[in-house]
């Protein structure tokens, strides 16, 4: 009891846990058009990034948030009406001051049904992090790398 007492009278306060600032969980659908895959063939693929964040300060007043997503999608090829499937997830772990711009390179298992080859798709997902939550700004892809 003394020893708090005295710490308090001293100003030295022991950092506290971790106190949630803001959560969010968003579905963000997206569309990318004319991707070129491994036979040529030119797909159109629709899907999802699913985003759940957790902001925390410390006892520092350090902030961070922790994030995890993942993404569900299918294309169709514009000429043979090939089908392909996307599946992934990630988590990752960032600090930030008032407000962090982020920009993750993600690479996607493709698979592709039947005789059509598999790769992976590699899309690039931008972020904007506050103490408000987390807000996806763009999603766009790169390429699609050919097992």
């Amino acid at each position: 009891m003394i020893s708090s007492i005295l710490l308090l009278f001293f100003g030295i306060i022991l950092p506290s846990q971790e106190r949630l600032l803001a959560q969010t969980n968003m579905i963000y659908p997206f569309s990318i058009y004319d991707q070129e895959v491994c036979n040529g063939e030119l797909v159109d693929f629709t899907g999802f990034v699913h985003v759940l964040s957790r902001m925390h300060v410390d006892g520092a007043g350090n902030k961070h948030c922790k994030l995890h997503f993942n993404a569900k999608g299918e294309g169709i090829g514009k000429t043979t009406g090939a089908s392909y499937l996307f599946v992934d997830g990630d988590n990752e772990s960032v600090y930030f001051d008032d407000s962090k711009i982020i920009t993750f390179q993600q690479s996607f298992k493709l698979i592709g049904k039947g005789q059509v080859s598999s790769g992976h798709m590699h899309i690039k997902m931008t972020f904007v992090i506050n103490g408000k939550g987390v807000d996806v700004l763009d999603i766009t892809h790169d390429k699609v790398k050919c097992n």
